[in-house]
């Protein structure tokens, strides 16, 4: 029962198909449940979205979120409009991480490395907001040939 308790979703909110929103407890099982509902949610808006790539930008976004902000939850908005998708990880916390090169030898420190790669690898973009959240556009016409490199299909 380990799914069912790790993410508990305190509002879900969805608007005509291209909107979500789900809040959840800061709590490092609430990642795979994350994943998970961002994953059905790019699926059902059709192709054009590299899915397995905006997958694991959600879970560094999030996994840094809980184990840095001091939170008690975090927010993971996604929206599609104009061409594009947004997704938004927001926790509150006043933390923004140091810039500069990852220690090599470190076990850790490397998931906003791997999320400017693979966002600008899709030709998209990302940054801070206000030291509160993470946003993260990338083109819907990103993966439009049926391409999703982390899962080997295309």
């Amino acid at each position: 029962m380990v799914g069912l308790v790790a993410v508990r979703r305190r509002g879900l909110r969805r608007a005509s198909g291209g909107v979500f929103e789900v809040e959840v407890a800061a709590e490092r099982g609430c990642v795979p449940g994350v994943r998970r509902g961002v994953r059905e949610w790019l699926e059902r808006g059709g192709g054009g979205v590299a899915v397995g790539e905006l997958e694991v930008v959600v879970s560094e976004l999030v996994t840094n979120a809980v184990l840095y902000s001091g939170a008690g939850s975090v927010v993971v908005a996604g929206r599609r409009s104009c061409g594009v998708v947004r997704l938004e990880v927001r926790d509150g916390g006043r933390f923004v991480p140091p810039c500069g090169e990852p220690d090599l030898l470190a076990t850790g420190g490397r998931g906003l490395v791997l999320v400017g790669a693979l966002v600008e690898g899709l030709g998209g973009r990302w940054g801070f907001v206000d030291g509160v959240g993470v946003w993260v556009e990338v083109p819907l016409s990103a993966a439009a040939d049926g391409v999703n490199s982390l899962r080997g299909e295309g």
